[in-house]
């Protein structure tokens, strides 16, 4: 999931999950599913907006926070205290599970027809026909979504559909609307009203779970009208959710306004308990002033991932505050090698192994929050985000997780460097990030390799410099501080390593910062991606993970988890997982 520059800068605490669910109250809720009273106005704030309103181009926890509240899916995870419920896949919009062929490449779903957009004063049914129209505008040229890879990669037709939409003008609603009614692909289809078919190239065994993602949102042909996201369509979003933006709702960089939506049916939703009458969200804060104004009372929660300050997270932590509450987030941060324009030093396997041996993880944990909640990362997958029959392993081990130098300095002896290499490594200039690069930089120094610190401005880390192929492939640096995090909770392989790891598609823009490539690891992706069976898919995942880390080309360091606060009168606390935040279509206020 797309981290944005203020969470990738941002002080975040590293937790292990079952150390983070016993170490702070939940709050009065249960742990998968809770009470809570109706009524009541929910009061959040928060320092930025969401990054996007209009569902087709949403990618960050920010924007999927709100759009909880008047979105639904054909399939979704409920929200939940207990990481089993929340990785459970149930139907939203869908009336069941979808029908699979033998062979597993097509999915046959039918629609809840109570389902409806609030339009025409009573409403209109959420049809097959605005499924498809959804599916279709992940790949519009205005407000594209993030991982439409998923879809391009799976779906019969759908990358030739959008690389005609790419070259639609992305101002224009007209030729938006002219090319997505004009152009269809067998991919997905309408076979009645309240039937959706979808024909995949290959079996893909987490195929739902793209239909989980909010992106993925049935779209009303009312609102292509306007361009996407542009400032008319958000004034013009419909919900087919318990929530709706009313008229002057949406204040853009200021406010946002959630009442009822009178067409919503509870009978038709069982993920959105929708307690509280109205959700008012001021955007514009600083870190200390929420978590002022939360302690106060005079707000309940942040705006999703806004982080509880350090000076105050300690302290919430000894006293086992029930109003503080941390979770998984599925995002390692690791230290990524540039494997094409970096240094010869770190194209030498051995190179990178030593780098792996040398690095004090225990010490960025402590950086991250302490001994009692760090969760030190050993390979590409973690349990969070790998679901059953996840295997661990720690090649590079070392006592205590404090490094081990001298298995370094040897390895690079080893590598043809007794006297020690110099490298450039990059980091963002906000947050955790500086202190992180020099506690790398003091193992790597008494391991004899020489660091050129490259602070980059965290605005520009990711997009302009990370993503971009002409400074990674001209060597503007050798090694990189990273930060990821999972598109859903549970069997979540893809999202790692389709477009942090497969090299086949490396182009501008890429997520797989260092340009990484392992012929084998992709072979045992692809039929971990096609296996029939969960067990086989996490039996070549794991094969993956080992491949991938006896080739080095991440230094794994730790699991983020995430860190949220609530006021003394907000009750059922449930954690969304790609919100990063309790559902605030759950919670209750009084």
């Amino acid at each position: 999931m797309r981290i944005s520059p203020k969470v990738a800068g941002a002080a975040a605490v590293a937790i292990g999950m079952t150390v983070a669910l016993s170490a702070c109250g939940s709050g009065s809720s249960s742990s998968s599913g809770g009470s809570g009273t109706k009524g009541g106005t929910l009061r959040l704030v928060g320092e930025d907006e969401n990054s996007s309103y209009d569902w087709a181009g949403a990618y960050d926890s920010i924007s999927y926070s709100s759009l909880r509240a008047y979105t639904r899916q054909l399939y979704t995870n409920p929200s939940s205290n207990d990481p089993a419920e929340r990785t459970k896949i149930v139907p939203d919009i869908a009336a069941g599970m979808p029908d699979v062929s033998g062979d597993g490449k097509t999915y046959t779903v039918k629609l809840n027809k109570d389902v409806q957009w609030n339009v025409g004063g009573t409403g209109r049914t959420v049809t097959a026909a605005d499924v498809v129209r959804g599916i279709k505008m992940l790949c519009n040229p205005a407000n594209g979504t993030g991982p439409v890879d998923y879809f391009t990669d799976s779906l019969v037709g759908m990358k030739a559909f959008c690389d005609g939409f790419a070259d639609v003008d992305a101002t224009s609603a007209t030729a938006i609307k002219a090319y997505e009614e004009g152009h269809q692909f067998a991919g997905v289809t309408a076979v009645d009203d309240a039937t959706v078919k979808f024909t995949l190239e290959a079996p893909a065994s987490d195929f739902v779970r793209f239909l989980t993602l909010p992106a993925s949102s049935p779209r009303p042909i009312e609102m292509m009208s306007y361009v996407p996201d542009s400032p008319d369509g958000r004034q013009h979003l419909i919900s087919d959710g318990p929530y709706l933006i009313p008229d002057g709702g949406y204040v853009p960089n200021k406010s946002l306004k959630l009442v009822r939506n009178p067409v919503w049916k509870a009978d038709t939703d069982t993920t959105r308990k929708a307690y509280v009458d109205v959700i008012e969200t001021t955007y514009g804060g600083t870190s200390d002033s929420i978590q002022q104004q939360i302690e106060a009372g005079t707000a309940d929660m942040a705006v999703s991932n806004e982080p509880v300050p350090n000076a105050k997270l300690a302290s919430l932590i000894s006293q086992n505050s029930s109003q503080l509450h941390i979770n998984p987030t599925g995002g390692p941060r690791y230290l990524v090698f540039n494997t094409v324009g970096g240094s010869d030093g770190v194209k030498n396997l051995k190179v990178r192994q030593a780098i792996s041996y040398a690095v004090n993880k225990a010490a960025i944990a402590q950086l991250l929050g302490g001994p009692r909640v760090e969760s030190v990362a050993s390979q590409i997958f973690s349990p969070s985000t790998f679901g059953e029959g996840f295997k661990k392993i720690d090649p590079y081990a070392t006592k205590d997780n404090s490094g081990n130098t001298a298995k370094a300095k040897d390895l690079l002896a080893q590598a043809g460097y007794p006297n020690g290499i110099t490298i450039k490594l990059a980091y963002a200039d906000a947050g955790v990030n500086p202190k992180m690069a020099t506690s790398v930089q003091t193992d790597l120094e008494a391991a004899g390799i020489k660091i050129v610190p490259t602070p980059i401005p965290a605005s520009d880390y990711y997009g302009k410099y990370l993503q971009k192929e002409d400074i990674t492939k001209s060597g503007k640096w050798d090694v990189a501080l990273a930060k990821w995090s999972a598109d859903w909770e549970g069997t979540a392989q893809r999202t790692f390593f389709s477009p942090l790891l497969d090299g086949r598609g490396y182009t501008d823009g890429s997520s797989n910062f260092g340009a990484y490539n392992n012929d084998t690891a992709d072979k045992l992706a692809d039929e971990a991606l096609a296996a029939t069976s969960s067990g086989a898919a996490a039996s070549k995942w794991n094969e993956v993970d080992a491949v991938i880390m006896a080739d080095a080309p991440w230094v794994p360091l730790v699991e983020d988890n995430q860190a949220n606060f609530n006021s003394s009168r907000l009750k059922n606390f449930q954690y969304q997982f790609n919100a990063l935040n309790g559902d605030i279509t759950d919670v209750s206020v009084g």
